[in-house]
């Protein structure tokens, strides 16, 4: 403490060593240990100044702060500054630790969607008055670089989780993205995505838009595709069909972010916007009349306009080669299907009709 002439305090120097210590966090479940710790901070008139402070949290990481803040009447806090640097975190603590007051509805999705993980050489700044008015929001600047690893993701509440995870996120004042870079859905391997939630501080009713590409099991895709909010395509159910093959996708979605306040007109329920997939030596079967499909090599388009499925299958064991268009906006179809000659599609034809069939039949 430096006192000047006339008993004034010019400034203190507070500089605090921890060790052994521990720390409870509200949204973290357990005491986290801080085996060592450091503080050194500089208060000259109401500026104070965050010259450096440390925390080892054993295991679950460590992280470093700089930056200042300006005290007001009351000792309350005005244009805090801090920048944030991680080099290794939990990613669960990571998310504990993000103020409830700052762009709380990003942060409560965050903390509810990615439960595991790890933050590794990130850095994050902050600008914020904590003594905004009431309707004011408290955060004027942020920005941010997370490197996020082996992490789960629930991209949506009732949909299967995305696991080892490695993606780079990106904090602004405008939106919360993540870029995804590898990952897993059961036996789809991710090979790129990214999740957008927009605008990023301000509460409003708003979306979280995933892009997932994604290569593997058929089967596993389809379920992908119903929990995005597509239940049936074509007059089949997807949940009923029985699947397997291999698939390359892409699909676009919209996931409505829960507990809006104020609420929604409507309850919006997730949304597939748009779907491109490749389907190769395919088999669907459980389908309606007895249907079966088999070695299907598809092209798949499905966007809110229109849909496309063009390519070449068995179809009740009888190969033939087909194109389905639908037009959403006028409700219109349109199928061409060609099938060389085959005795397999006579006895199908036979089974469906009840008319005793004999010989082959084709045609287009």
């Amino acid at each position: 403490m430096r006192i000047v002439e006339g008993g004034a305090i010019e400034d203190i120097t507070l500089d605090l060593t921890l060790k052994d210590g521990s720390m409870l966090v509200t949204g973290y479940n357990g005491i986290i240990n801080l085996p060592d710790g450091n503080l050194r901070a500089v208060l000259r008139g109401n500026l104070v100044t965050l010259q450096a402070m440390g925390l080892s949290l054993g295991a679950l990481g460590s992280f470093a702060i700089d930056g200042s803040l300006k005290l007001g009447k009351g000792w309350s806090l005005h244009d805090l500054k801090l920048a944030l640097d991680v080099p290794d975190m939990d990613a669960a603590l990571f998310s504990a630790l993000w103020p409830s007051w700052a762009a709380q509805k990003t942060r409560d999705w965050v903390v509810a969607n990615i439960p595991a993980g790890r933050v590794r050489q990130s850095r994050l700044t902050l600008a914020a008055d904590l003594n905004a008015a009431e309707d004011v929001r408290k955060i004027y600047g942020i920005e941010g670089d997370i490197n996020l690893r082996d992490a789960t993701v629930l991209w949506h509440k009732d949909a299967l989780p995305l696991t080892n995870v490695d993606a780079d996120l990106r904090i602004t004042a405008d939106e919360f993205s993540a870029s995804f870079l590898a990952g897993r859905i059961n036996d789809l391997a991710v090979q790129r995505g990214r999740l957008v939630i927009a605008p990023m501080l301000e509460d409003l009713n708003k979306n979280v838009a995933v892009n997932l590409t994604a290569k593997g099991g058929l089967a596993t895709a389809l379920q992908v595709v119903q929990q995005a909010g597509m239940s049936r395509f074509g007059g089949i159910n997807l949940g009923k069909a029985d699947a397997s093959g291999q698939v390359e996708f892409t699909m676009r979605v919209d996931i409505p972010i829960e507990g809006d306040n104020p609420p929604r007109p409507e309850k919006t329920a997730v949304m597939l916007r748009q779907l491109d997939a490749s389907i190769s030596a395919g088999a669907l079967r459980n389908l309606p009349n007895q249907l079966s499909i088999d070695d299907a090599e598809l092209v798949i388009n499905i966007a809110d306009d229109l849909s496309q499925i063009i390519g070449t299958a068995a179809v009740y064991g009888a190969p033939g080669e087909f194109s389905l268009q639908i037009d959403h906006a006028n409700n219109q179809v349109e199928l061409t299907g060609q099938v060389p000659s085959s005795p397999q599609l006579a006895i199908a034809i036979g089974a469906l009709t009840g008319v005793d069939v004999a010989g082959s039949i084709g045609g287009k």
